[in-house]
């Protein structure tokens, strides 16, 4: 009887220990939840309820631990979003690009975005409007100028970028636009085009060669006077005595016999 009260009192007293290092680890991750870090290009904001208690700079933050208060992270460094885009051009063709676009939140204005866009606001702002501007690029040129005028594109789309993201502080950098691909039909057609315009070249540029060796052998035909040719044989004459039969003159020295 006595043995079985050790063992109970045996078993109670390492469960009780095992759960007293439970508690003991929980409350200490618990409080670990008072300790957070803000890298450098970062801005923390620190909530409670729902609501913005402050703002810290980069290093270590004390706060109340979680729940009673929480740290949020803005990113302050210049960013890059990618996002494959669809739209229609002008002559109703279907167009495809890449659109590379890089932008940032200043310091003083991310408290502003995390209040008003919350932390979501590259899905919900930046990339929405980066799909609406090459639509609406794309709408003002045809195909052939999406390719041609590149500049403008790039121009048209990051005016509609910086409307609709600077009004929420939001600064734009740049845009990239990439990877133009048209419907293969549209495609085929403008290889046809390119390489029918490539043989009217050529075509082309064999008849003004072919006009121009015309016009090279008419002028020299003019030019060959027989008092030309004559003196052009005097000035090689090395002054032999002609060794063949022939009639004629050459510089005006009868031709005489091949001697037996």
């Amino acid at each position: 009887m006595a043995q079985g009260m050790e063992k109970l009192d045996s078993g109670s007293h390492l469960k009780r220990n095992i759960i007293l290092g439970v508690g003991t680890a929980a409350v200490g991750l618990w409080l670990l939840t008072s300790v957070g870090k803000v890298d450098a290009g970062e801005v923390g904001i620190v909530t409670s309820g729902g609501h913005i208690n402050r703002t810290v700079d980069s290093g270590w933050v004390i706060k109340a631990p979680w729940p009673f208060e929480d740290l949020t992270k803005m990113n302050t460094r210049v960013q890059m979003v990618k996002q494959e885009s669809k739209a229609a051009t002008k002559d109703t063709q279907d167009a495809n690009a890449t659109l590379a676009l890089t932008y940032r939140v200043d310091r003083d204005s991310a408290l502003y975005v995390f209040k008003e866009l919350g932390p979501d606001y590259e899905e919900n702002i930046i990339i929405p409007a980066l799909q609406e501007s090459f639509k609406d690029a794309s709408a003002k040129y045809d195909a052939t100028q999406l390719i041609t005028d590149r500049t403008a594109v790039k121009k048209r789309s990051l005016d509609v970028i910086k409307a609709n993201t600077e009004k929420f502080k939001i600064k734009t950098v740049d845009l990239n636009v990439t990877n133009f691909a048209f419907s293969d039909p549209y495609t085929r057609a403008i290889e046809n085009k390119q390489v029918a315009a490539q043989e009217v070249q050529t075509a082309q540029f064999k008849f003004d060669k072919a006009k121009l060796d015309a016009q090279s052998q008419e002028v020299q035909k003019q030019s060959l006077s027989p008092e030309l040719l004559q003196k052009m044989a005097i000035d090689k004459w090395k002054g032999d005595v002609p060794q063949y039969l022939g009639s004629g003159t050459i510089f005006n020295i009868p031709l005489g016999t091949t001697p037996k």
